[in-house]
């Protein structure tokens, strides 16, 4: 019994100390109620668990987001000493395949645009959607830009697509329908949800067979498609998602060659079929769709274009004109006068009885359409330097495309008052890029200068855009709230007054520069200096270089040259000023100046490199690093205070080259690293801090794989910015591409930032765990007998 006894004691501590929660069953009828049913936990150990668990989320969150992870890059390889000479160490860098951590992408470039379409949303939103033909090695795109403001359009998303052939577009209830042609010569409706135009997505297709779809049209709760086989296809899409077929028309005497068709009033629809007749169609029923009345019409098979109001429709077909009077639908009747002109339009629109024609090389073409038996001309809209691929009209815009992107007309009803209002350049390509705090410039050639604020690396944010017409910007710098533009059309040194960088306000004095070319030019300031050098090729193939040099120390007066220097007979590579020292470089030799006085430099140095290709230079304190073409970097020791100066080679390193050549476009010293940008290669990062150099960094614009599949020689990276340990890409194909690589050290506000965003993701997964551990420990329970026994 003693022992007995002891045991239920024992029994008794453990239960108390392990703070069993015990209760007690239900009787019932034929229950007995021997046992209980208990659930025992350790509290403290519960709670010690869940804390822990928060640390290591966080911990976790932390690590992923500074790039530690071995998903987001790892560590290079140290290289090794080759040789060494007195004086000269010779070191190979060895690599591995090393990617930086993309952060963001903001896009100012998307194609040559094809095909336009206007929707007018609830809240006077007014957006454009771009139908864009690639860059080489990229496929179509569709653009949706915000032209609310006509004067001050703006991309908000491109989705990029397949390849080959796109047409007819139409955005009806928040749904984008147009039709593709795929290689194989089968066509599809894709379906895309633009409902958020900021994130579209491609919802669904439909597969329509060979040679089927040429035009589109939404009505009401239908999607109609008309093809090259003569027939009419209505699909439901009250459900976009999961549209069906509702009904189709097919008449099997005529020829092929069908597909136009337009509506008409009382729900009848004109079908036109280009090899001799047309059909008004009943589609008040949509499963029996009924002929109506017959018509002729004009032959052709391409170019075709329906216009018209409630009385006439106008059949264009290639340069000829055919009306047709509907006014009476059941006796259709074509007009015996027949219009030809001496162009073939690629769009036509009908707008308060005015008919738009336009036309790639004579601009838009305006006549009255309110007696179509005698179409005058009220007259013509050409804009300069404009190919027009395809127009939109609207109440009181025409909205027409080119290969430089879309413009923008007020109508006003009247040709002689028209207006240009505003552009939407997709941009030659991304040439610059230069970072003032937390603003970002980048130049677009024909596209402008985007203005952008960067102070969440996460998300870009477009502040304004500098633009003027049929100008070409080629590079900016910023000082005490000046931009300073360079623009290559006018050959003029442009200032704008950035205080405010959503409001730009363009000063009045600008400066004439000497004309240059494309290649190599280059802006610096230091103090109150702006160091311009350009390169000029004249008709008889001679070469030259200008070295600019300007005063700028008054904001408020124009600025004034201090001296301007001709180098004829080679061109100038590249520019650096350190100190009030000027690095000239050429060929294969690199001139040093002295520009205390900027009325008169004074040439102090001269290193000749025989027989070497140099690429490009940068300065850091008294060293100077010289790029070759073969893929050699030399560290050359730098002394001013002697004269003449003195040039010494300290180290020599050897990196890794595709086909043994690197072609650099430029190189940036900040922070102990070297940042190259390589025509081949894109971005390479090296730390030549360290007694061995390694790679710490590179960034592929497209993988090596995608370059051959689609043909693209190059990664068309053309600037680099560093701030803050972030690095802005000016990216020729795409914008600006901000990055950050493993190694780096991370600036303050970025690490802020990523210290609030993993407590936030750590608190969001830690809350979960906690509800599913008390949830479980809610469900779990076990069942004793008054001994203490499981059952």
């Amino acid at each position: 019994m003693r022992l007995i006894g002891e045991q239920n004691k024992r029994r008794a501590n453990y239960q108390k100390s392990t703070k069993t929660i015990t209760y007690r069953k239900k009787k019932g009828n034929g229950e007995k109620g021997r046992g209980k049913r208990v659930k025992s936990w350790k509290k403290s150990f519960f709670l010690k668990k869940m804390f822990i668990l928060l640390v290591l989320t966080f911990t976790l969150t932390c690590d992923l987001a500074r790039g530690k992870a071995s998903a987001i890059g790892c560590c290079g390889v140290e290289g090794g000493l080759l040789l060494e000479e007195p004086g000269i160490k010779h070191y190979e860098v060895k690599e591995r395949n090393l990617y930086c951590k993309k952060l963001s992408e903001y896009r100012s470039n998307f194609g040559t645009p094809n095909e336009l379409y206007i929707e007018k949303r609830l809240g006077e939103r007014t957006m454009a959607y771009l139908l864009t033909e690639s860059f080489p090695g990229r496929y179509n795109s569709l653009v949706i830009a915000d032209v609310s403001k006509p004067s001050n359009p703006y991309v908000k998303s491109c989705l990029p697509l397949d390849d080959y052939l796109y047409s007819s577009m139409q955005v009806h209830r928040g749904f984008l329908y147009m039709v593709h042609t795929k290689s194989s010569g089968q066509d599809e409706i894709i379906i895309i949800d633009v409902r958020i135009a900021g994130t579209p997505k491609i919802a669904t297709t439909l597969s329509l067979g060979y040679n089927s779809g040429i035009q589109i049209a939404c009505r009401d709760d239908y999607l109609f498609v008309g093809n090259y086989n003569n027939s009419l296809i209505v699909f439901d899409i009250t459900k976009p998602k999961k549209p069906e077929i509702a009904g189709q028309y097919q008449d099997a005497s005529f020829c092929n060659w069908g597909g136009h068709f337009i509506f008409l009033k009382n729900d009848l629809l004109l079908y036109v079929n280009l090899t001799g007749y047309s059909e008004i169609l009943d589609i008040r029923d949509i499963q029996k769709i009924q002929l109506k009345a017959a018509v002729g019409t004009v032959y052709g098979r391409y170019n075709t274009f329906l216009v018209g109001n409630e009385d006439y429709v106008g059949v264009l077909t290639n340069n000829k004109l055919s009306i047709i009077n509907v006014t009476e639908p059941e006796q259709p009747e074509i007009l015996e006068k027949e219009y030809a002109f001496s162009y073939n339009p690629n769009g036509a629109f009908i707008s308060n009885n005015i008919l738009y024609l336009s036309t790639e090389e004579q601009g838009i073409q305006c006549y009255n359409f309110t007696t179509p038996e005698q179409l005058r001309k009220l007259g013509d809209y050409l804009c300069e330097g404009a190919r027009i691929r395809g127009s939109f009209i609207t109440e009181e815009h025409l909205y027409f495309i080119d290969s430089q992107g879309l413009k923008i007309v007020e109508t006003q009803g009247d040709p002689e008052k028209f207006q240009l209002q505003g552009s939407l350049y997709s941009g030659s390509g991304a040439l610059k890029t230069f970072v003032e705090g937390t603003v970002a410039y980048l130049v677009n050639g024909k596209g402008g200068i985007e203005v952008l604020d960067i102070s969440n690396s996460y998300k870009p944010k477009r502040l304004a855009r500098i633009s003027e017409v049929n100008n070409f910007y080629y590079d900016v710098i910023v000082h005490k709230n000046i931009a300073y533009v360079l623009d290559l059309k006018t050959c003029s040194l442009i200032r704008y007054d950035v205080k405010e960088p959503a409001k730009p306000v363009k000063l009045a004095t600008n400066l004439k520069v000497e004309p240059f070319t494309y290649t190599n030019t280059k802006m610096l300031i230091e103090g109150e200096r702006l160091y311009l050098l350009t390169n000029h090729h004249s008709i008889s193939l001679s070469v030259s270089s200008t070295l600019t040099i300007v005063n700028i120390s008054q904001v408020k007066k124009e600025p004034t040259k201090i001296a301007e220097y001709q180098f004829e007979g080679e061109l100038t590579k590249r520019l650096e000023v350190k100190d009030k020292i000027i690095y000239l470089l050429k060929e294969n030799r690199l001139e040093i100046f002295n520009a205390t006085n900027g009325a008169e430099i004074k040439k102090i140095a001269y290193e000749g490199w025989e027989g070497a290709r140099i690429t490009a230079i940068t300065r850091e304190r008294n060293n100077l690093y010289v790029a070759f073409v073969e893929g050699r970097l030399e560290k050359v020791l730098l002394n001013v205070t002697k004269a003449p100066a003195e040039l010494k080679t300290e180290k020599v390193y050897y990196l890794k080259t595709k086909n043994g050549k690197s072609l650099l476009e430029s190189i940036t010293y900040e922070n102990s690293y070297i940042y190259m940008i390589d025509v081949q290669q894109g971005l390479m990062i090296y730390n030549l801090k360290k007694t061995y150099p390694e790679k710490i960094g590179e960034y592929y614009q497209i993988s090596e794989k995608t370059a051959i599949e689609r043909k693209v020689y190059g990664v068309n990276l053309k600037g680099v910015a560093v701030k803050d340990n972030i690095v802005y890409l000016a990216a020729e194909l795409e914008g600006l591409i901000l990055l950050h690589y493993n190694q780096a050290p991370i600036g303050k506000g970025m690490r802020q930032r990523m210290i609030i965003e993993a407590f936030a993701i750590s608190t969001a997964i830690g809350s979960i765990l906690v509800t599913i551990g008390l949830f479980k420990r809610k469900r779990k329970k076990t069942t004793t007998n008054k001994k203490g026994r499981r059952l």
